[in-house]
């Protein structure tokens, strides 16, 4: 994705002879990069002079790189409306023109953040990609990252996203640290038992453009705007008819039709958008790098494993059989039980599966995106009155579960076999999965669902020449099922073999249909509800003159009530009873409110020297308020050369997910190492441990994430070299009280140094001597609260008496990372007889990244090292355009990094290891008709073929997990192709 970078400096105030809302906004075809249509509003001025002065210098900064920018089509519309009223002689005879454009990052009318860099990508931009996921069109800036929520990562980055949305995460600082709004609105919460904004609910034919500020801006947003601001800006007064269709084609096949229709009257318009995208899935086998089988890229056979000590394989659509510390094959008998003598010639004959032919890599979607705005003026086009809709539903269909059990079978089993083994029970594993195909198999496929609406109402009134009240109102509803569908039950299988004895026959290939229909026991759904109200009232408008223009004031308030609630229910998981009994597993809510208020001024100081003042105050009901204050500084010493900077404090809100435990909490016995030489008993002296009882989940009092943010930069277009501009930005983040999973909380008895280190998460809890193991009431009193609750507390009671302590992990408010780096940006445009030529690179490099684990922690490198921010991200293009025809060839580098997580294969530790960068090549064509400019058939046509990854590379081997390649850092797909057809009418 090639992006644009927005000139941040001090607008004039300037007049422009247009008309009321209802008449046509000056626009501007960009660059020949076909940034698309702006459409830009101004500020009053009180000079002709000053306004021809302001072209002249604008023209020299930055209109040689035609590259869309919002100023440079701003002011040329002003320079065209100016030339075109030949018998204006004053400009007091050039008629006001009401300002309604709030620009990203600012709540000032007509201006851009002051100081801060900002990041456009057009219409034109969206339709050169291969994907209709918004989310990915972030993702793959520089300044994006691959560590957020995913649908390939059903846990994701921070877990609990079994509904398969995906979240938007610049510079690596985490989901929920990017603000995702809609026409500067925000959206209601997403997710199951993680809580984020997934912005993939709008057809691509309804944005206008995506702004992206990369810098701190809760001191005009609130919570979340602590690694910027993603803004997908909706056309505006849309008419005529649009029809776009995409194919598109890998290891998987997309397909999406995208209508927007639209129509005005004298004093409004209205657009309705619809999208609907069908998208298939393939097996993880499709890529030897995801299968179990790990052994021809350096890994482990994954296939093969243990637990408890007990060996185990996967095995094929023909149980085996493990006596006698040997694993046996079992022969086809069609149901007959076979003798000793059979299974004993089959010794080490077993067979083996792999999960990669058994899981889908992510999931077959149904897609169906629909928007809608309407707009009305009213009082002599004084007023405006809008009203917009987003509405999504998501239907997905995956095969996740592993569906193969390893059960004990005993003498007094129809399926014992005599002879096989002297002891009383030995161990057959059965793969329900590769029996359940065929005639008679049962629908085992989970279908998360999601449906989100996000209603908007703005009104916009003049209260006279110079300031504008603006309110808005908004509704937000989300419903979510994630891990929809039938599910294994965790306890029947073992009753197979004894209680249904008479439904189930391991030695029976193919469906057993009644058997089946009750292991696939129903459903133990995920669902999720959030609701939204949000309203907010704001005046603006200019409040005295300064040597440089007009200072502006922008001010008000803002409420908002949010609502959660989790529902886990369905016939439970542990019975094995038929049928299954229902039950609720866990069923929760939680909400608060916020009132906030806020203040901005835009200060031109001097005709080269611009300020800009933000401060906004937010209470919560549920953990307090904040104050977060910004400062931001433009200067142009020169008619080439603009530096600027920033200064802010930002938060992030706990989501009311974090903050419920009764969402995901839950706790476990374990023992931790522990060398004695602290105030905590060893419990086991020959393995050097301590029983401990240790919470995951959520916490109940999270406070909210904080963080200081600095940038500085230049914006350079030199003089000598027409059609060239350097942008440049050094930020630095502080970011504490993180909350994260406490890390590493199983070493945090390992020693002294640890044991004080983790002193916050600690409680001392012996068991007195009246203990008796099970009856809850003779234990420890710090215990009660985490007996009282069934789905908390899992395991056995039997050793309870032993513990000694209680770590609480889980969600804490732990981590500080402090990250530094440099944004570039490189644009140049010249012209040639046979056509335009055009360069864009954009790079991110991350200079430094530290992070402690803990409060108190040291400050621990972690750049370049897998699992965090990759300090070099670029992407450049060439592209070249003549007459209707556009072509670009893109490159996209991932700098290498450090695998250096603990890795052992088939017994010995590897050596941390070096990922080489990776570099890939990407393909542009297109052929488009403007809109009356061609015949009945050509007649505002566009068809495009865009490919990435064109030579279809393979991604470098990484070993992690369960997999060997790195999903946050490279694709898994190859050569993907995308063919799209756009019609205007």
């Amino acid at each position: 994705m090639i992006v644009r970078p927005i000139a941040v400096y001090r607008l004039e105030s300037i007049r422009l002879a247009v008309g009321p809302f209802n008449e046509p906004k000056p626009t501007s075809r960009s660059g020949i990069d076909g940034a698309g249509t702006w459409h830009f509003y101004s500020e009053p001025i009180l000079r002709e002079e000053r306004l021809m002065k302001t072209l002249q210098i604008s023209n020299r900064l930055l209109g040689g790189t035609r590259a869309g920018f919002a100023v440079i089509a701003m002011l040329a519309a002003a320079q065209n409306a100016v030339a075109q009223e030949e018998g204006i002689a004053e400009a007091d005879a050039i008629e006001e023109v009401v300002v309604t454009a709030t620009a990203t990052g600012t709540a000032i009318r007509g201006v851009a953040p002051v100081g801060a860099a900002t990041l456009s990508m057009s219409q034109e931009d969206l339709l050169n990609t291969t994907s209709v996921d918004t989310t990915s069109f972030i993702r793959e800036l520089p300044q994006g990252s691959g560590l957020m929520q995913q649908e390939e990562l059903p846990t994701g980055q921070g877990g609990g996203n079994v509904g398969y949305a995906q979240g938007v995460n610049l510079r690596g600082l985490g989901d929920n640290a990017t603000l995702i709004l809609f026409d500067g609105h925000r959206l209601v919460g997403q997710g199951i038992t993680a809580q984020f904004a997934d912005p993939n609910q709008l057809p691509i034919s309804a944005i206008e453009r995506v702004e992206v500020v990369m810098d701190a801006a809760s001191a005009v947003y609130g919570s979340d705007a602590i690694a910027g601001v993603v803004n997908f800006v909706l056309r505006d007064d849309f008419e005529g008819l649009e029809f776009n269709a995409r194919t598109t084609n890998s290891l998987y096949q997309a397909n999406a039709v995208d209508v927007l229709g639209g129509l005005s009257w004298n004093s409004g318009n209205a657009w309705l958008g619809v999208l609907y995208e069908d998208r298939g899935t393939f097996k993880r086998s499709e890529r030897g790098y995801l299968n179990e089988d790990l052994r021809d890229y350096g890994g482990n056979d994954n296939r093969y494993g243990s637990s408890r000590g007990v060996p185990f394989v996967r095995p094929g659509a023909m149980p085996h059989i493990y006596a006698n510390r040997t694993f046996y094959g079992v022969p086809a008998t069609d149901g007959r039980i076979p003798t000793a003598g059979e299974v004993l010639a089959l010794e080490g004959q077993h067979t083996v599966s792999d999960l990669g032919d058994e899981r889908d890599y992510w999931p077959e979607r149904q897609r169906l995106a629909v928007s809608f705005r309407a707009r009305q003026n009213f009082a002599g086009d004084r007023g405006q009155l809008t009203l917009t809709g987003v509405y999504s539903e998501r239907d997905s269909e995956i095969v996740e579960f592993s569906h193969f059990e390893q059960s004990v079978v005993r003498r007094n089993s129809p399926y014992w076999i005599d002879g096989l083994t002297n002891a009383s029970s030995y161990l057959m594993t059965y793969s329900y999965f590769l029996n359940n195909e065929g005639a008679g198999a049962v629908d085992a496929a989970t279908r998360p669902t999601e449906k989100a609406l996000n209603t908007y109402l703005d009104l916009v009134y003049d209260l006279n020449d110079n300031w504008q009240l603006s309110l808005n109102y908004t509704l937000g509803d989300n419903d979510t099922c994630g891990r929809c569908g039938k599910r294994q039950s965790i306890s029947l299988p073992d009753a197979g073999y004894s209680t249904y004895a008479g439904l189930f026959n391991p030695f029976v290939q193919g469906p057993q249909s009644e058997w089946y229909d009750l292991i696939y026991y129903g459903t133990i759904d995920q669902q999720a509800w959030f609701k939204m109200n949000r309203g907010s009232v704001k005046l603006e408008g200019g409040i005295f003159e300064l040597p440089g223009g007009q200072a502006r004031l922008a001010f008000g308030a803002e409420y908002e009530g949010t609502e959660h609630r989790f529902l886990n229910h369905g016939t439970n998981g542990r019975s094995t009873s038929n049928p299954p009994a229902y039950g609720v597993v866990r069923d929760t809510t939680s909400d608060r409110d916020v009132s906030a208020a806020f203040v901005e001024a835009y200060l031109p100081v001097a005709d080269t020297l611009t300020v800009n003042l933000a401060v906004r105050n937010d209470d919560y009901s549920d953990f307090g308020s904040t104050t977060n204050p910004r400062l931001g500084v433009s200067f142009e010493p020169t008619d080439s050369l603009t530096l600027r900077a920033t200064v802010a404090e930002a938060f992030r809100a706990p989501t009311l997910v974090e903050r419920d435990p009764g969402v995901l909490q839950q706790f476990r016995r374990s023992n931790y190492s522990n060398d004695g030489s602290h105030d905590i008993p060893v419990t086991d002296s020959r393995r050097g441990t301590t029983y401990v009882l240790f919470k995951i989940g959520n916490t109940l009092g999270l406070q909210r994430e904080t963080a200081d943010m600095w940038t500085a930069g230049l914006d350079f277009t030199p003089e000598a070299i027409d059609g060239l501009r350097l942008s440049a930005t050094y930020y630095s983040v502080d970011y504490s009280n993180r909350i994260e999973r406490l890390p590493n909380e199983s070493s945090a008895l390992a020693n002294s140094q640890n044991r004080a280190l983790y002193d916050p998460f600690i409680r001392i809890a012996p068991q007195p001597d009246t203990c008796v193991a099970g009856d809850f009431s003779t234990y420890n009193q710090l215990y009660q609260d985490f007996v009282d609750v069934p789905a908390d507390l899992r395991g056995s009671s039997a050793g309870d008496c032993g513990l000694e302590a209680i770590i609480l992990s889980g969600l804490r408010n732990t981590s500080a990372v402090v990250q530094s780096g440099l944004d570039l940006q490189v644009n140049y445009d010249w012209s040639t007889p046979i056509g335009e030529w055009g360069v864009r690179f954009n790079g991110a490099k991350v200079l430094g990244l530290e992070r402690a684990l803990v409060p108190g922690g040291e400050l621990v490198e972690q750049l370049d090292r897998i699992g965090f921010q990759n300090s070099t991200r670029m992407s450049g293009r060439v592209i070249f355009r003549t007459g209707n025809w556009y072509a670009s060839v893109d490159a996209t580098v991932v700098g290498s990094y450090s695998n250096d997580l603990p890795i052992t294969v088939n017994g010995v530790a590897l050596e941390p290891s070096r990922v080489p960068s990776w570099t890939t090549l990407g393909a542009n064509i297109a052929y488009e008709v403007p809109l009356g400019e061609g015949d009945n058939f050509t007649d505002g046509l566009r068809v495009g073929l865009s490919v990435d990854n064109l030579a279809d590379r393979d991604p470098p081997i990484v070993l992690n997990g369960d997999r060997a390649v790195d999903y946050n850092n490279h694709n898994i797909f190859g050569r993907i192709w995308s063919l799209s057809l756009q019609k205007k009418f």
